[in-house]
């Protein structure tokens, strides 16, 4: 007998079948409806790709939802895509890595297939667990240059990382084209990883309002110090953050309206203004935190023209900044390991926020120069005032100090002016203070310098300039 199926039992056969069709040729499952919700998996060095419902041209935003963290030592990649034609596209790249730890790189992809990182990868703020919710957005701008703006973010956590690189290289790519999502399974892979794919559809409310700083980022002329860009210098307009990629690069002339971040040994910066951007991630906006690599940074201007409490000036250690003018962010310097100089430079009108969201959303803690560990510091001849915390804070939150010679400097602001704490580390040797000038502006009543006992750096010529008298330490804890 022979048994006629409905016209409904045909056309869900036939949406099955175009849906076996789909994975066959892709290696994905159809779009479940149209925002674009699909699950992707992947071997070891196997990747693939996912076209996005209603993605924007020039802009992809996946979001990744890892359904367990890879095996021990195994990774799995997860990417948004822009301009995809051919071989060629740019791609925003996040790693999961077994532990939940995340590094961030942005790629190009010439039309011969080459594979370049603009953003080699470094690691990230954002962690991922079990099921968490993963957002990857990447938008090209531009053609000549090319301006790639992207953002990882943990959906859960709120935590996020952003980026944003230009890209002038002569194999650039140029053309509009295609967007997608990108999922790949490390080599070392044991077991094949599921991954589910959707586009992000933003929240109906819109984010909170950033708190204003109790001091504006204004610029204003730095008064006999000499720091800052030279009187009648002329800067070349620098869009968006410059990568220092080649080793004795010398950076001269610019006004940078991004970030600096230094990847090869013997940087110079010279004569320029660097201004930050927009971000939503504790940063500075001159750096080589991640790698070390030496460089000299003088007679610049370094402020955050969007006033931000995510943003810091210089962050990292091997290097020397003199006569820099930093002004206008919440750290002027931290430096977070060994061979630093500062000499001649003007650390002035640190932005404090009674909310700051670095600080669980209490007060910042915004210090001129916070010292997190390392050793053969010299801070010599600066003029240094205007932070909330401290005009120099020691602390040992990332190694052991010592070594630090602080001479020659007017110094005032903060709590206490200098504050030298141990913060659960052994004993701080090493550390002298000669010669400096203490001004009068203080929230702490006659606290110049306020150490444990049993870090008491040597003291020799340091004054009130008020009264003349010599500066004593204030025990603290």
């Amino acid at each position: 007998m022979i048994t006629r199926r409905s016209p409904r039992t045909l056309l869900l056969a036939l949406i099955a079948a175009v849906a076996a069709l789909v994975t066959g040729l892709f290696g994905v499952a159809a779009p479940a409806s149209a925002a674009s919700d699909v699950s992707v998996t992947v071997s070891a060095a196997q990747s693939k790709a996912v076209k996005l419902v209603s993605a924007v041209s020039d802009r992809s935003t996946p979001v990744f939802t890892v359904g367990a963290l890879p095996a021990a030592h195994a990774s799995i990649y997860v990417g948004a895509r822009v301009r995809v034609s051919g071989k060629a596209s740019y791609m925003l790249q996040a790693r999961v890595k077994w532990s939940g730890e995340m590094t961030v790189s942005v790629k190009r992809r010439d039309t011969t297939g080459t594979s370049t990182d603009i953003v080699v990868a470094v690691p990230v703020a954002v962690k991922a667990a079990k099921a968490d919710q993963i957002l990857v957005d990447l938008t090209a701008s531009g053609s000549s240059p090319v301006t790639l703006t992207g953002t990882v973010k943990n959906l859960r956590t709120g935590l996020k990382h952003d980026v944003t690189v230009t890209d002038r290289a002569s194999n650039r790519v140029t053309t509009k084209a295609g967007t997608d999502a990108w999922v790949y399974g490390s080599s070392n892979a044991t077991s094949p990883q599921t991954v589910r794919v959707a586009n992000y559809v933003a929240p109906a409310t819109p984010a909170p309002t950033q708190p204003a700083p109790t001091q504006p980022a204004t610029p204003t002329t730095p008064v006999q110090s000499g720091a800052g860009v030279p009187a009648g210098t002329k800067l070349t307009l620098h869009e968006g953050d410059l990568l220092i990629t080649k080793p004795n690069t010398v950076v001269r002339n610019l006004e940078i309206r991004g970030f600096v971040r230094v990847n090869a040994p013997g940087a110079v910066i010279e004569n320029s203004k660097i201004l930050g951007r927009k971000t939503t991630t504790s940063v500075a906006i001159v750096s080589n935190y991640n790698n070390g690599n030496t460089f000299t940074i003088r007679n610049s201007e370094i402020y955050a023209a969007t006033p931000s409490p995510y943003l810091n000036g210089i962050m990292g250690h091997n290097f020397t900044a003199d006569r820099v003018w930093v002004h206008g962010v919440v750290d002027s310097v931290r430096i977070t390991g060994s061979n630093v100089t500062i000499s001649n430079s003007l650390l002035e009108k640190n932005l404090h926020y009674a909310v700051d969201p670095t600080q669980g959303n209490k007060p910042s803690h915004d210090d001129s120069i916070q010292i997190q560990g390392g050793s053969n510091i010299k801070i010599t001849g600066n003029r240094i005032s205007g932070a909330f915390n401290a005009a120099i804070q020691v602390t040992q939150g990332l190694g052991k100090v010592s070594q630090v010679a602080i001479s020659g400097n007017r110094l005032d602001g903060g709590g206490c002016t200098v504050n030298i704490a141990e913060t659960g580390g052994s004993a701080i040797k090493g550390i002298s203070l000669t010669s400096n000038t203490f001004g009068q502006t203080r929230r702490v009543a006659g606290c110049g310098v306020v150490a444990p006992t049993t870090s008491y750096p040597q003291m020799t010529a340091n004054l009130w300039e008020s009264t003349g008298k010599a500066v004593a330490i204030v025990r603290g804890k």
